[in-house]
């Protein structure tokens, strides 16, 4: 193991709003413990502990990074106008992936990503 550190702020290093991202995890752990009666929690029958809150504030942060740095590469790809359409047609691919696989989903697959595709030459 080497004796390296990597610094906080370091260039590549996606930045987080780490005072928001904690207080979302203590509004969800009071929620939740609102929501459920202490002998719930004390039997284990759901689990409100504040480590799943901040995970879950975490994850949430990331996805919505994500979700932000998908939409910059769409409006740079395809331009402002084009982007939300483009945007709108993948969700309605990763619903078609998403069927039960005793449905076929070849065709209705291609004539979206066909008409993703003519996107690409109205750039």
């Amino acid at each position: 193991m080497s004796n390296l550190t990597v610094p906080a702020a370091a260039e590549g290093m996606p930045k987080f709003d780490r005072a928001a991202i904690m207080r979302a995890a203590w509004e969800n752990y009071r929620y939740l413990r609102g929501q459920y009666a202490d002998w719930q929690i004390e039997r284990g029958l759901v689990d409100v502990s504040f480590s799943r809150c901040l995970k879950a504030a975490w994850a949430n942060a990331k996805k919505d990074l994500a979700e932000a740095r998908a939409r910059a590469a769409a409006v740079a790809a395809y331009g402002e106008r084009a982007a939300s359409q483009v945007q709108t047609l993948t969700l309605e691919l990763m619903r078609i992936d998403a069927r039960p696989w005793k449905m076929s989903t070849r065709a209705d697959r291609s004539a979206l990503l066909a008409e993703i595709a003519t996107f690409r030459g109205r750039v």
